[in-house]
């Protein structure tokens, strides 16, 4: 009997560690779940519905494919209930990131770790349909589409950032060096 309390004894300390463990794993994944579920985003996520179409299973062509986005935005537009429809390249909060580096020519050159930045193509109305606020500047509008200067929207994270505080408004940028968006 002795031999067997002997085993025993550090299974059940073993076993009990064991789901100390457990149960100290499982509070710390609901409280990261809770602060993830309730975190701020930016934007309104009340009646917002997020669709993907994916253009390139469509058999449409890559020049076709702006048209046919527009059609699918004016089509949801449509639908009754819908106040606001807009499109971008990417889904908010995807974990899908493009980026590439961005300078102000007129400023102090950065390092290039603080020119990347995270970009999206979107369509006039995007913030509107996300209930995201213009803090400075404007929202992008029906004139800013293929053929004209290109223009970009930066968030606080950017200005406070990259940019120290300083507004880009009405200022020439540059992407890559073959695209200058225009001034203003």
């Amino acid at each position: 009997m002795t031999t067997r309390r002997t085993l025993g004894s550090p299974l059940v300390v073993a076993q009990v560690a064991l789901s100390l463990v457990l149960v100290v794993a499982a509070g710390l994944f609901v409280r990261t779940f809770t602060t993830l579920v309730n975190r701020d985003l930016g934007c309104n996520r009340e009646h917002l519905l997020v669709v993907s179409v994916e253009a390139g299973t469509t058999g449409t062509e890559a020049t076709d494919r702006a048209a046919l986005f527009l059609r699918v935005a004016e089509a949801v537009a449509g639908v009754p209930g819908v106040e606001r429809s807009a499109e971008s390249a990417l889904t908010p909060v995807s974990g899908i990131r493009w980026n590439d580096l961005f300078e102000f020519p007129d400023q102090p050159a950065l390092s290039e770790r603080d020119r990347i930045v995270n970009m999206n193509f979107v369509t006039p109305g995007w913030s509107a349909a996300y209930e995201t606020p213009i803090v400075a500047g404007r929202d992008f509008g029906p004139g800013d589409r293929g053929g004209a200067p290109a223009v970009a929207i930066v968030n606080q994270a950017f200005v406070n950032g990259a940019l120290a505080g300083w507004l880009p408004a009405r200022r020439a940028a540059r992407i890559d060096p073959a695209q200058v968006l225009r001034e203003g």
